[in-house]
């Protein structure tokens, strides 16, 4: 898709927001998806950016860009990135999206892992869903809680929001609201009934991790515990020494150093389409139609859809000779 910046929002100096309007055919998203967008002088880093705007915003997209030390994406994008300028991005995708089922949401979000929970909310209140919605955003310090004043104010217009804005740091000396870490405690003062709710999480993993761990010993169902990754841990070095062959797409290729599919592949001088190359995005999907990966994110798919063969090449290590191929 090539997309038109019409405008650029700094909230603070190392976020920032751009308001994309489509060149081409707009393409409808779910919210809670991402955009991957096409960095770079040359269009060769992609990068995976979560919409913050909601899907009833129709026309029109809405990313929110946290600047990181040496990132190249969101470098460019926060030194490099005009009014009028043209992005070229693929298709909204991704997999944590709103569900429709549940009586009580509750979203756990900290950092910048509020902006895909940011376009729940606005979407879920702007097709007047009835459900209680409680939103805990979490972070060191109130100057990053970028979202907080909108975030307020949706809760004002809209009595089943509950905003429960968080602060861990013990700096910020005027914050007069909630401190410390999202607990049981808090999750039950605030009206969460935990076999009654579906969960929603996005930021540093040790919080997603702990979140997860407390909903599961409550009760809570894992098809109602959704999570967004925002890096996977490196595989522990198996040890591996030998040879196995891999057929992709009909070639073979001697595999004998222990290295993700997808970087043994870019070694041979092999494209596949990828972009956070840490199982977050799911853009470098294949299929193994033979053979066994170690697949290092167990969370990405489903026990259903790995026994179909679906596999991310930036997370499969080949242990024995496999038979690959490009997902349709």
């Amino acid at each position: 898709m090539r997309l038109r910046v019409s405008e650029i929002i700094e909230h603070c100096p190392t976020i920032k927001t751009f308001c994309l309007e489509p060149l081409e055919e707009y393409k409808k998203y779910f919210a809670g998806q991402y955009l991957t967008v096409h960095t770079g002088e040359e269009g060769d880093v992609l990068r995976p950016y979560s919409l913050s705007s909601s899907p009833t915003n129709s026309g029109s997209y809405e990313i929110s860009v946290k600047l990181i030390e040496g990132g190249l994406g969101s470098t460019w994008m926060h030194t490099q990135v005009k009014v009028g300028d043209e992005l070229l991005c693929d298709e909204p995708e991704g997999k944590f999206t709103l569900q429709q089922a549940a009586l009580t949401s509750v979203f756990v979000a900290g950092g910048i892992g509020v902006t895909p929970v940011l376009s729940m909310l606005k979407y879920a209140l702007s097709i007047k869903d009835t459900r209680k919605l409680l939103f805990f955003y979490a972070s060191r310090h109130l100057e990053d809680l970028v979202f907080h004043q909108e975030l307020l104010d949706l809760a004002a217009a809209h009595p089943n929001l509950i905003y429960v804005p968080i602060i861990s740091g013990d700096q910020d000396p005027e914050w007069q609201g909630q401190r410390g870490r999202v607990n049981k405690e808090l999750l039950e003062d605030t009206g969460v009934i935990f076999k009654r709710a579906e969960f929603y999480t996005c930021g540093p993993d040790a919080m997603m991790k702990n979140l997860e761990e407390l909903a599961l010993a409550n009760k809570v169902s894992k098809s109602n515990f959704h999570k967004e990754l925002f890096l996977v841990a490196a595989p522990v070095n198996s040890g591996f020494s030998g040879k196995v062959n891999i057929n992709y797409k009909g070639v073979d290729y001697e595999y004998t150093k222990e290295q993700s599919l997808l970087d043994f592949l870019h070694s041979q001088k092999v494209r596949v389409r990828h972009s956070c190359k840490s199982g977050i995005c799911g853009s470098c999907e294949v299929q193994l139609k033979e053979g066994e990966v170690r697949h290092v994110n167990e969370d990405f798919f489903t026990d259903e859809e790995l026994a179909e063969g679906r596999r991310l090449a930036c997370c499969s290590f080949p242990v024995t000779d496999v038979v690959v191929d490009k997902h349709n």
